[in-house]
């Protein structure tokens, strides 16, 4: 595989199993999106969601003739990412603190990037 230039990660609904097993998200928990223009954007859980199905960060790594290499990092804070808050500068900053890395085909990469689920919402 070929390493690539870095490309904007995605947010992706995935399903989280630390997450299950941590009955989480929580109420007023809070996790991280990234927009369709790539803005990132800190919410609070509000509730309504399903436990253990939970934004993630998606990241594409490496690109070969027939597969791809991304890294997925759940986006609720105290799994997948640690979220501070800076009140100096009245911003949120974010630690990746543990992900995993998958080898998928490249149609797969495509038709993530291409999905929205637009009714799914926590």
């Amino acid at each position: 595989m070929k390493k690539i230039p870095k490309v904007r990660p995605i947010s992706r609904t995935f399903f989280c199993e630390e997450c299950l097993k941590n009955h989480t998200p929580k109420e007023n928990g809070l996790f991280i999106t990234i927009g369709a223009t790539g803005r990132i954007k800190v919410q609070k859980y509000t509730g309504g969601g399903v436990e253990g199905f939970t934004p993630h960060f998606v990241q594409l790594d490496h690109l070969a003739s027939f597969n791809v290499q991304i890294t997925v990092a759940c986006a609720v804070d105290g799994c997948g990412i640690d979220i501070y808050h800076d009140d100096d500068f009245e911003e949120f900053e974010f630690d990746i603190i543990r992900s995993r890395t998958y080898k998928i085909r490249k149609e797969d990469w495509t038709a993530l990037q291409d999905f929205k689920d637009k009714y799914y919402y926590i």
